[in-house]
C-alpha cells in the first residue's frame, strides 16, 4: 500500500490520508482492515528519481529509490527477476 497521494515536505503523517487510502484499497481487494496496523518512516528517493535496480550478489538485487513503488512493483519484480537469471 502506498501513501504518497499528497506531494509534501511535511514529515508529519497525514492520518486523514491514511484512513482515505486504506478505505479505497479495502474497497477493491474487499479486506478487513480493521486488523491493519500503519507504520511510517522515511523512504529512500534516488536522487534522479529513477529506481535503482542493481544485482548485489549472485542471488541479491536491490530494486527501490523511486517514490510510488507500489505502482512500479510489477516492472521491478520483473526486472530483478532478469537480474537474477531466473
Amino acid at each position: 500500500m502506498n501513501g504518497d497521494s499528497v506531494n509534501t515536505e511535511d514529515p508529519s503523517v497525514i492520518y486523514d490520508e491514511l484512513r482515505e487510502t486504506v478505505s479505497i484499497i479495502s474497497k477493491f481487494l474487499r479486506i478487513d482492515t480493521s486488523t491493519l496496523s500503519v507504520l511510517t518512516g522515511f523512504r529512500t528517493v534516488s536522487t534522479n528519481g529513477k529506481p535503482l535496480i542493481k544485482k548485489v550478489s549472485s542471488n541479491a538485487v536491490l530494486l527501490t529509490g523511486y517514490k510510488f513503488g507500489f505502482a512500479l512493483a510489477p516492472y521491478l519484480a520483473r526486472e530483478g527477476i532478469k537480474l537474477l537469471g531466473a
